[in-house]
């Protein structure tokens, strides 16, 4: 009884300080705690650190927050309810000022029509963000759990974890709308309980609209039997022909423009003669560190998918990747497809090329982490291990290119009294404002 009164004062002093300062808390007291413990201390950390990250102008989110003050302090139920009607049947909001879709909708309305007070905006993204991008992480280490890890497995999965982390709380929809797919996609496959296809068809289109095409890849796979090596064959071609062979993208507009909504979207997306992204791209860092110009360049992209083409080459993702890791990796090829045959959607595009290098770097982690579980003829041969070793060298600037976004977004008050710029604003500073000349000229 000692013992576990002893526990509950243990973890409740971690919240207590949680509540002052969320590293320390972390430091202190995760090592002592249950994994579902651990698993939401990290969930309320990240939703105390996107609460308090300032992102300027980047992404849109920055957008929607300010509509919360400017237009849903005050809305009334009748309203809400009344927009949500025209929402749930594709058509516009029709009121300036309001966003199009039932999720930002909602959360804006909750923040700024209920509890009229807009910061909370954030609080609540980056709850509902953390909560399914810590399950999903964790879900991964649960897979293999208590193994001697690789080091290899260590270094690409945390290049695997920063692909896209807190930071992808700034763009509201598209980043919280993919956790929630992948965890679905993980559980169910994992599982096969079909209440997790409720978060891989239902949830995602909720949170953005757009996911109803950035799902379809997986949607398609999600009950296909990806161990049959005719089916690898078949999604390894379409993924080759894919880079070579145009595609006819009018009769495909002309359907997503059917309903309201998807016209008003498609202006947004639609990019026609968008030529070589990487030109675009390149013209933009002359001025940047080499990190941010190799990142930028799309280099990172380019050594994921030169790992994932090894696994291809060498016969791995034929013979020694079990049913999950076939799944993630085919989700993965599939997705890069849709993102090479669509750069007349340039928005669909680039977000379907960022969720494939997840995908695929996803299922390569944890084959590598399965390869040393001890079983017969799953380690890694020569070859592979030349090439990875080569691709996780090239992609050490990586980790400077997290860290530089990292402090340039995250709040200073995060280490010490988190609460200070959710209730007053004003007083949020950066890491790199307070630090201001010891990074200035590394991290310009």
């Amino acid at each position: 009884m000692s013992l576990h009164r002893s526990k509950k004062r243990t973890i409740g002093r971690a919240y207590i300080l949680m509540i002052l300062s969320p590293p320390l808390s972390l430091l202190s007291s995760i090592r002592s705690m249950t994994l579902d413990q651990k698993r939401w201390l990290l969930i309320i950390a990240g939703t105390l650190m996107g609460s308090t990250f300032l992102f300027g102008d980047i992404g849109d989110g920055t957008r929607h927050y300010e509509r919360v003050a400017t237009t849903y302090v005050g809305m009334t139920f009748y309203q809400f309810f009344e927009i949500i009607g025209r929402l749930i049947m594709l058509k516009s909001a029709q009121v300036p000022g309001v966003n199009d879709d039932i999720y930002i909708h909602t959360i804006s309305f909750v923040a700024g029509g209920i509890f009229q007070h807009p910061p909370l905006f954030w609080t609540i993204v980056s709850f509902i963000y953390s909560y399914f991008y810590i399950n999903s992480l964790f879900k991964i280490y649960e897979l293999y759990p208590r193994i001697n890890y690789s080091f290899l497995f260590v270094y690409l999965f945390a290049i695997f974890l920063l692909l896209k982390s807190f930071e992808g709380i700034q763009f509201v929809r598209t980043w919280t709308g993919f956790w929630i797919l992948f965890y679905g996609i993980l559980q169910y496959q994992t599982s096969k309980k079909n209440k997790y296809l409720f978060f891989v068809f239902l949830i995602p289109p909720l949170i953005h609209i757009g996911f109803l095409v950035l799902a379809l890849p997986a949607w398609l796979l999600i009950f296909v039997n990806t161990n049959l090596n005719y089916i690898k064959y078949s999604i390894i071609a379409l993924f080759a022909i894919s880079f070579i062979i145009p595609v006819n993208y009018v009769p495909l507009l002309d359907l997503i423009s059917f309903t309201e909504t998807g016209d008003s979207k498609i202006g947004s997306y639609y990019r026609e003669g968008v030529g070589n992204r990487q030109i675009l791209r390149l013209q933009r860092i002359g001025t940047r560190n080499f990190y941010a110009a190799f990142h930028s360049a799309g280099l990172t992209s380019f050594l994921i998918l030169v790992i994932s083409a090894t696994m291809i080459v060498s016969g791995r993702y034929f013979k020694k990747f079990n049913s999950t890791e076939s799944k993630l990796f085919s989700i993965g090829l599939l997705m890069q497809s849709f993102s090479n045959i669509t750069p007349f959607l340039y928005a669909v595009s680039n977000r379907t090329a960022g969720i494939a290098i997840i995908f695929l770097l996803a299922a390569v982690s944890l084959n590598i982490k399965r390869s040393h579980y001890g079983i017969k003829n799953s380690n890694l041969n020569g070859f592979e291990i030349t090439i990875l070793t080569l691709c996780a060298i090239c992609l050490s600037y990586f980790f400077l290119y997290r860290f530089a976004v990292i402090i340039q977004w995250l709040s200073a008050y995060f280490f010490f009294f988190p609460a200070i710029p959710i209730l007053f604003e004003d007083a949020n500073m950066t890491v790199r404002e307070f630090l201001g000349p010891v990074f200035e000229p590394i991290f310009r």
